[in-house]
């Protein structure tokens, strides 16, 4: 037995080393990505599939490199196919985070270490949020001058209808 409980994740480590089907060394992020999969066998189908979807961008950009042997350029070219491919910042950051996971887990399993996309800032999120429109002063005495005139008119009914009705509904 082991005193404590990190002397038996070294150990497990070690076993895994001796006796497992790659060195250290030689584990590459899609053995990861196998080994991963297989650990999460238990969530529901659809959260399986949508993993196995995220996944395949990390396979496919950083599949055949060692975990261990990763660089900073390797993660940059990771980063570059997912702005060629055209996703939202949110969906690359939830991509870079799995990829984080994938190291964190190989950590766990086999103590590989490679701290490469912490360095890394998360994506901007768009600050392009359109303003929000305003009338000038002009404008709304322009608007208002119509409504007043004649409340009967047709256009004092659709104003009624498209701005107040919603209101009472509520």
């Amino acid at each position: 037995m082991f005193a404590t409980k990190k002397e038996a994740q070294q150990e497990e480590r070690n076993y895994l080393t001796k006796y497992g089907k790659k060195e250290i060394s030689h584990i590459t992020f899609n053995d990861i990505i196998e080994e991963y999969l297989k650990a999460k066998k238990d969530l529901r189908p659809q959260s399986y599939k949508r993993l196995q979807t995220t996944l395949v961008h990390i396979g496919d950009s950083l599949g055949k490199i060692a975990i261990e042997k990763m660089t900073k350029v390797n993660y940059e070219s990771f980063r570059d196919s997912l702005d060629k491919k055209g996703f939202t910042p949110q969906y690359k950051n939830k991509i870079c985070s799995l990829c984080k996971t994938l190291i964190k887990y190989a950590f766990k399993m086999y103590g590989i270490r490679n701290d490469i996309p912490d360095k890394f800032e998360p994506y901007r999120l768009n600050e392009n949020k359109k303003e929000m429109d305003f009338y000038t002063y002009d404008e709304f005495q322009q608007f208002i001058s119509v409504v007043d005139k004649v409340e009967e008119n047709e256009y004092y009914c659709l104003f009624n209808s498209f701005f107040l009705c919603p209101q009472i509904l509520q």
